[in-house]
């Protein structure tokens, strides 16, 4: 029995040591459980009067997005945006934050009532909806500037490849110009071009203005630009809400919409990136690109609306909240930053059928004024109307979208139309939507 007691006290000593090398690597795990435990299921499809408290989603290791500083304090551009969105639309928001892949496999997983960053692609549609894109930005391949060996596309494949989250554009980027890269998945362009500044990696493909940012912040001096920025691969910032949580969506591109209409996006995107000064990218074509798209997703809601209209009119419970809808989506056409109107074909004429307050300046008109009337009997002699009526030529013979650039001499301003074909009406009439920028 003697004999026993040092075997037990050795074992005791050993099992003592495995139980503490145990329970030290459960600490970990537990106190980020405790750090972000999960949130409850958002209620989609409930009232937003019901949900009172919206739980968002936001990045620690995204920068310049949404991200933790070396200070400890969370900060970002899209946090920025997402707090004067809340403002005006009075949403009551609490930001739950965590690194980039945690929170998209969360979201997907069904927390989080949305996400304040994720960019848009057709893959990810299938779990989320997009608000209008705040940011559209053209993609591009980084590389080291000294001693890479990628002179061409071609020459990154069975290279190393950092890409930033999972179904994203880089992924598609990769099918579309059909590479084979060994997929090196990471967390946020920060730390991807990390990987590519010191050799770990060939390449990474990031929009400009997220690579000049971290690379101005992190000075980062051996990368540089593989060639030109990418054609229609473009990168789209937006909020994303669960599939089919309309009322929330449409809440927030309002909130888009009113801070584009009052200038406090331009103030929000100078803190943030005015300082960056690059011949590849301006603030402008920023703007530019984000007002087109949510011009468009705009006429894609506005055509949805009348759709649901017609489908739900015999449903006398949902009066209320079409007319909440109509009333959203009014807000948005008359804030959006560019002048808009819509056209029906009447014989060889156009009729207008609206026209936002942004129009109502070209015209000369208000938009009750303007309501049904013939297009050639409004504002004869304006150059206006002159350079619409030989754009609506064009249109006629387009299938597509057309979109030139026009000067209105008199008013010395240099725009750009757009016109983009809508389904016909009941009666079969075609309609027209145009869209005009000022680029003065």
């Amino acid at each position: 029995m003697t004999t026993l007691k040092p075997l037990f006290g050795w074992l005791s000593i050993r099992w003592s040591r495995w139980l503490l090398f145990f329970i030290c690597g459960l600490l970990p795990v537990i106190a980020g459980a405790l750090e972000n435990p999960p949130s409850p299921p958002p209620l989609v499809g409930h009232s937003l009067s019901e949900r009172k408290t919206l739980i968002v989603g936001a990045t620690t290791d995204s920068f310049p997005y949404g991200y933790t500083g070396d200070d400890g304090v969370w900060t970002g551009f899209g946090g920025d945006l997402l707090n004067a969105v809340a403002r005006v639309m009075n949403l009551n928001i609490h930001r739950v934050t965590m690194p980039g892949r945690e929170l998209h496999r969360r979201f997907r997983e069904g927390e989080f009532d949305f996400l304040q960053a994720l960019s848009q692609t057709p893959e990810r549609e299938t779990y989320a909806d997009f608000s209008v894109p705040y940011l559209t930005l053209q993609g591009a391949i980084f590389i080291q500037k000294e001693h890479s060996p990628i002179k061409r596309l071609e020459d990154l494949n069975g290279r190393k490849f950092a890409i930033v989250g999972e179904k994203s554009i880089a992924e598609q980027f990769l099918r579309d110009y059909r590479l084979k890269v060994e997929r090196i998945m990471v967390s946020s362009t920060s730390e991807g071009l990390q990987l590519v500044d010191s050799g770990e990696c060939a390449a990474i493909f990031a929009s400009q203005l997220t690579a000049l940012s971290v690379i101005d912040r992190r000075n980062i001096r051996n990368i540089v630009m593989l060639d030109q920025p990418l054609e229609n691969e473009d990168i789209r910032h937006c909020f994303a809400v669960h599939k089919g949580d309309a009322q929330l969506l449409a809440r927030l591109n309002e909130g888009l919409a009113i801070l584009h209409g009052s200038g406090e996006f331009d103030r929000i995107y100078n803190k943030w990136f005015g300082h960056l000064n690059s011949p590849l990218i301006t603030r402008q074509r920023v703007i530019n690109y984000a007002a087109v798209t949510l011009a468009i997703a705009l006429l894609i809601t506005l055509i949805s609306l009348l759709h649901q209209r017609k489908l739900r009119k015999h449903i006398a419970g949902q009066a209320a909240e079409l007319e909440g809808q109509k009333a959203l989506l009014q807000t948005l056409y008359d804030n959006i930053p560019m002048a808009m109107c819509v056209l029906r074909t009447s014989g060889t004429s156009y009729r207008v059928l609206s026209i936002n307050r942004q129009a109502e300046t070209y015209f000369g008109l208000t938009a009750s004024a303007a309501l049904g009337r013939p297009l050639a009997e409004l504002s004869p002699g304006s150059e206006w109307i002159s350079h619409l009526a030989e754009l609506l030529q064009h249109g006629r013979s387009s299938p597509n979208y057309v979109r030139e650039e026009r000067r209105l001499i008199t008013a010395n301003k240099r725009l750009i139309f757009t016109l983009v074909p809508m389904p016909a009406d009941a009666t079969g009439h075609a309609r027209l939507c145009v869209l005009a920028e000022d680029i003065t």
